[in-house]
């Protein structure tokens, strides 16, 4: 044999033996789909979901078509309603998604996707009618009936004020601790009940709730005074006063003792004998 020939088949075998090795993928991966939930006309879009499981040595590249039949093709046999193509499936493998689409009609909707394999793996096409694949598709709901609106409630009417108003006074000085209260005088007419409570920490207060109802002649006026809250309190210490009528509105006043520094006083209307403080209309508020 030439010099010549020999080359020529030394250089020839390394292609043979090239051709030798390429072996086509033998194996076999599946595909899990997922689609979107039933829905109904104008509810939402229909999507479809794919993993491929049991891939061996998998190479970049493969990708995922999906195709969307529609009601009137139940074996998926005539062309696609709809397509997502050429979605990349990642080399580490996980889910993916189609692109979605509004449902022009109701019926049931049937999903296909197609695994384009690699190197190392066949090609998947799920079957038509696969498990958790058809989507059915419901007719648009009805709008629910709007809720009437409620009437407005009708205002309360204003109780008559109690006359002469109540006048809540108290006299005394600031302490390092809080303040110590020399007098409390409540002015109002005979027959008012007056309601004083006391809030604080542990023996804090002298009492927690006291009633008394002003006595003497009727339709006379009197200032009475409230012996039981004439004492030194602590800051943080609330005192409150009510003073009340059946049918009318009464007076509230309460009292936020503060350490070094004057009591914060708030003072609201009560309507009748509710001992719960409101704010007082333009014409109570203007009497105090």
């Amino acid at each position: 044999m030439g010099a010549c020939a020999v080359a020529l088949l030394l250089g020839l075998v390394p292609a043979a033996l090239a051709r030798a090795d390429a072996v086509a993928p033998t194996n076999i991966p599946t595909i899990v789909t997922v689609a979107s939930p039933d829905t109904t006309i104008g509810a939402g879009p229909l999507m479809d979901t794919v993993s491929v499981i049991g891939r061996v040595d998998p190479q970049p590249g493969a990708t995922i078509d999906f195709a969307l039949y529609g009601p009137d093709d139940a074996t998926c046999a005539g062309p696609p309603l709809f397509q997502s193509v050429g979605v990349p499936y990642p080399v580490e493998g996980g889910p993916v998604s189609s692109a979605s689409l509004w449902p022009p009609i109701v019926g049931t909707y049937r999903w296909r996707a197609t695994y384009s394999g690699d190197a190392n793996n066949l090609p998947v096409t799920a079957p038509c009618n696969d498990a958790n694949e058809n989507v059915v598709v419901g007719p648009a709901q009805a709008e629910p009936p709007a809720e009437p609106t409620p009437e407005p409630a009708a205002p309360r009417s204003a109780l008559p004020l109690l006359s002469p108003f109540p006048i809540v006074r108290v006299v005394g000085r600031t302490t390092a601790r809080g303040v110590k209260i020399t007098l409390m005088t409540v002015r109002a007419g005979v027959g008012t009940s007056i309601v004083t409570r006391c809030a604080a920490s542990a023996k804090g207060c002298p009492y927690r709730e006291r009633r008394r109802r002003i006595a003497g002649p009727l339709g006379r006026v009197r200032t009475v005074r409230v012996p039981g809250l004439e004492r030194a309190f602590r800051g943080g210490t609330v005192l409150r006063v009510f003073v009340v009528v059946a049918g009318r509105t009464g007076k509230f006043t309460s009292f936020g003792i503060r350490r070094g520094r004057a009591p914060i006083r708030i003072d609201h209307c009560l309507r009748g004998l509710v001992l719960s403080p409101v704010p007082c209309s333009t014409t109570s508020a203007a009497i105090d």
